[in-house]
C-alpha cells in the first residue's frame, strides 16, 4: 500500500489553521492527562472526579485526532476528485 502525501496546494488555509488549533488543544489536554496521570494512586482514587477527567480528556483527544484525520482525507479525496 502506498502512503499518500498532501502537497502545500491541497490544504487550504482554514483546514492547516482548524488543525493546528486542534493540534494545540490535544496538547493542552495531554498536559492535563500527564498531571492527573502523576497523582499517587490513593490520592487519584480519593476523589471520584479523577476518574471521569481522565476518561473526558482521553474522549475529547480521541475526537480531536478524528478531527483532523476527517480534514486530511477531506483534502486528499478532494484533490483526487479534482484530478479526474
Amino acid at each position: 500500500m502506498q502512503a499518500t502525501t498532501i502537497s502545500e496546494g491541497e490544504m487550504t488555509k482554514a483546514d492547516k489553521s482548524l488543525i493546528m488549533n486542534l493540534i494545540d488543544e490535544i496538547l493542552e489536554y495531554l498536559s492535563s492527562l500527564e498531571r492527573i496521570c502523576e497523582l499517587p494512586t490513593d490520592e487519584f482514587l480519593s476523589d471520584r472526579r479523577n476518574p471521569y477527567a481522565l476518561r473526558y480528556l482521553l474522549i475529547v483527544i480521541v475526537e480531536s485526532l478524528a478531527k483532523i484525520s476527517v480534514s486530511i482525507l477531506e483534502s486528499i479525496g478532494n484533490d483526487l476528485l479534482l484530478r479526474r
